[in-house]
């Protein structure tokens, strides 16, 4: 007999009894042929006979169990709880990435004429590092900001997945190992072909040791970039994919449109390999905002991956 999964009552014995869906067929356990272990006290979670109507109900025993009721006692058929169906990842509308994807490109192509352009009058090296991030980022942001109040609900954290957990902690670096992985086997394979590549961060180390320069870097690759990147490629762009395709394609295309946004025409050829390869962190970084359903970790990952290249390149080591 199906009965509402909220009804609920107090037993005799004080303990809370609720119907819950019956499990699926195959889950019941065949009755055992010994009789059942004798349970604590002589109406501890018996509630009266005729109280319920037959059905499976949480077991006032032991928790995370529904055991049967038949409707006098409490029978030897009992079975784990079964989980509540995940609800589907959020999505957001095509255009809403679509439209991410180009205000990003036209922002980082953008920043750089413009960069070049203020070159001429020779200013401090960190005043340049922190007009291209504003150019470069903050037309997206107030564009994904847009973007969910107008597509969305009304608010860039939950729409981007910005938030977290102390799990994540844990979860971050797991995420960096697993694109470290990737980033080896691609670039092995990258090198071992023949396929040109060229480092993004070649030439920092060339550029002077200004402590300003040095700062407004870090800050830019470390802090920024991660925070920016992750809230339109894993955030607003993954969402919109997954409206109109398949998580697997989904995640493959963003992870590609990531390798692309970091194409520069100086690199000419060397663009191919980097692609290749920073291709291969997006797709673990997407996989993980989507399996996770939220960025935080995809931010983590991104921030130690950056944190590590600036220091090599700072260093000098990158040979």
């Amino acid at each position: 007999m199906d009965q509402p999964a909220s009804t609920s009552t107090e037993s005799g014995g004080g303990v809370s009894v609720r119907e819950v869906p019956a499990p699926p067929v195959g889950l019941l356990a065949p009755p055992p042929t010994d009789p059942p272990p004798r349970r604590p006290g002589p109406a501890a979670g018996v509630p009266p006979a005729g109280a319920f109507p037959p059905g499976w109900y949480l077991d006032p025993y032991v928790a995370g169990v529904v055991r049967y009721w038949d409707g006098r006692q409490w029978t030897p058929w009992a079975v784990a709880r079964p989980k509540p169906p995940r609800p589907p990842h959020p999505t957001l509308p095509l255009a809403a990435g679509v439209g991410a994807l180009v205000t990003i490109l036209v922002s980082l192509v953008a920043s750089r004429y413009l960069v070049d352009w203020l070159a001429t009058y020779q200013w401090p090296i960190a005043v340049y590092v922190t007009i291209a991030g504003l150019i470069g980022y903050g037309p997206v942001m107030a564009y994904c900001w847009w973007a969910s109040r107008r597509w969305g609900r009304r608010s860039l954290r939950s729409d981007s997945g910005f938030f977290g957990r102390w799990a994540d902690a844990g979860w971050g670096p797991v995420t960096w190992l697993c694109c470290l992985a990737s980033q080896m086997v691609l670039g092995i394979l990258v090198i071992t072909t023949g396929i040109p590549f060229s480092n993004n961060t070649d030439g920092i180390d060339t550029v002077g040791g200004e402590r300003g320069y040095v700062i407004a870097l870090l800050v830019l690759a470390v802090v920024a970039a991660p925070l920016v990147e992750e809230i339109v490629f894993r955030g607003i762009v993954l969402k919109s994919f997954l409206s109109v395709m398949r998580a697997p394609l989904a995640i493959a295309l963003q992870a590609v449109l990531f390798g692309l946004a970091h194409f520069d025409p100086v690199r000419g050829s060397g663009n191919i390999g980097l692609v290749i390869v920073l291709s291969g962190a997006g797709a673990v970084l997407g996989g993980a905002a989507y399996l996770f359903r939220r960025i935080i970790p995809s931010v983590i990952a991104h921030a130690i991956v950056n944190a590590i290249a600036m220091t090599i390149a700072l260093l000098g080591l990158a040979e």
